[in-house]
């Protein structure tokens, strides 16, 4: 019976660092699939394929059409449709000529745009070395620096839609995201966009019917712009719960079940870590942004600080409590400035898993002694000293004006005494 006993306790242990070495191995794995290639006919005309983002997001365009399969494919960018200068797009890096900040990288027929801003918008079209276009999309990226941000338990209602004589302005939202923890309270987010239904949009710039575009697309005619102006992208939040693993009827479902159960006692180990975790080290009062390693700005994304989660409900940028420590709408964790009591393990989950953690400590500033006839030192006197003359003279002009009221018009010496 005891042999029995100790048999069973070392299958169990097995069995923890088993599961253990699985999850630390894996954590940092992203899978990814290769594009598709649709077989489509090239347009004798571009074709304006009008698609709206949001700011912080990784944009990926497929070049849905060409002639063969031999053909090789090159990315073009314009600002508009009526500029007259079209750039060659390559993976080096930023096209700040374009205006075009983000990283750009050129994956077999596809062209891939990270972490993108507003100037980012305009027209990307796909084509040959010799001036050919096969396929072109009028990208709007939308700010969601101020978007309209709602919450499900506050019972906040979308913006209404915008109707005028010329079009109808509304939101168009995205599915929801997946709940971004599991086996805990979470939280889940959808993105709404702006578009803009119309008789007067250009035929070339489509969506999925010909009347309907982005906010921005630039389909949109110009002096119909104005009336949109003030319409913002929009952010749904509400509350969810999901399991981390959903036992299956069987003896295997059963098996990984308590796979899964034995995983989970790592947690309650105190010299183990919840997730493979990196050091950081920072300095007290300068400001700091934390990133989910693997994460794209469209995943589901969640913090915590050792074991207080962070909520968006809380923590989204411009809610109340966001005031230092705040997430902002690529999910990126940002302290405006970092105390001492920010010294923790912070913990991101990914797309619902625990994804990584970050230990933070933090460190001063090296004093550096400065001597007087530092540069330094002698700028700051003469700025002082010259400081000092200007705001005596104006007092004294000050002071003189002011007896002038009490017939020291025409002899500033009284004023002067008084001073004295």
């Amino acid at each position: 019976m005891h042999s029995s006993m100790e048999f069973t306790k070392l299958i169990s242990i097995l069995l923890f660092f088993i599961c253990w070495h699985i999850t630390t191995v894996n954590a940092y794995v992203l899978a990814e699939k290769e594009p598709t290639n649709e077989k489509l006919l090239c347009p004798s005309i571009p074709i304006y394929e009008s698609v709206a983002y949001a700011t912080d997001m990784t944009i990926e365009l497929p070049c849905k059409c060409r002639p063969d399969t031999k053909t090789r494919v090159y990315w073009f960018y314009k600002k508009s449709v009526n500029s007259v200068k079209t750039k060659m797009l390559t993976s080096d890096g930023a096209q700040k000529s374009l205006h075009v900040e983000s990283k750009i990288v050129i994956k077999v027929y596809n062209i891939i745009i990270h972490k993108a801003r507003v100037k980012d918008s305009g027209i990307y079209i796909c084509g040959n070395g010799d001036g050919a276009f096969f396929w072109g999309y009028d990208i709007d990226v939308q700010d969601t620096s101020n978007a309209y941000v709602a919450f499900q338990e506050h019972y906040q209602d979308p913006q209404p839609d915008l109707q005028t004589e010329h079009l109808t302005a509304f939101t168009a939202f995205w599915n929801w995201e997946k709940c971004d923890r599991c086996d805990v309270p979470g939280e889940q987010r959808k993105l709404g966009f702006c578009y803009v239904s119309s008789a007067h949009l250009e035929p070339r710039h489509l969506l999925l019917q010909n009347s309907v575009v982005p906010c921005g697309s630039h389909g949109i005619p110009d002096n119909l712009r104005k009336e949109i102006s003030d319409r913002k992208p929009e952010i749904f939040i509400r509350s969810c719960r999901t399991p981390c693993h959903t036992r299956v009827p069987g003896l295997k479902g059963t098996a990984q079940y308590w796979l899964h159960k034995v995983g989970k006692l790592k947690n309650y180990i105190p010299f183990l870590s919840k997730a493979p975790t990196e050091k950081h080290t920072h300095t007290v009062g300068s400001s700091l942004t934390l990133a989910c390693p693997g994460a794209k700005p469209g995943d589901a994304v969640a913090w915590d600080k050792n074991d207080k989660q962070f909520y968006k409900s809380d923590y989204l940028i411009g809610q109340k409590q966001a005031s230092r420590i705040f997430i902002d709408h690529g999910n990126h964790l940002n302290f405006r400035y970092v105390r001492y009591s920010d010294q923790a393990t912070y913990y991101c989950w990914l797309q619902g898993k625990l994804k990584a953690g970050i230990k933070l400590t933090l460190s001063m500033d090296p004093t550096e002694k400065r001597k007087f006839k530092d540069s330094d030192s002698i700028r700051a006197v003469r700025i002082i000293g010259v400081s000092f003359a200007i705001f005596f003279l104006i007092f004294v002009i000050v002071h003189c004006i002011k007896c002038s009221a009490y017939n020291c018009k025409y002899s500033p010496s009284p004023c002067i005494a008084d001073m004295v």
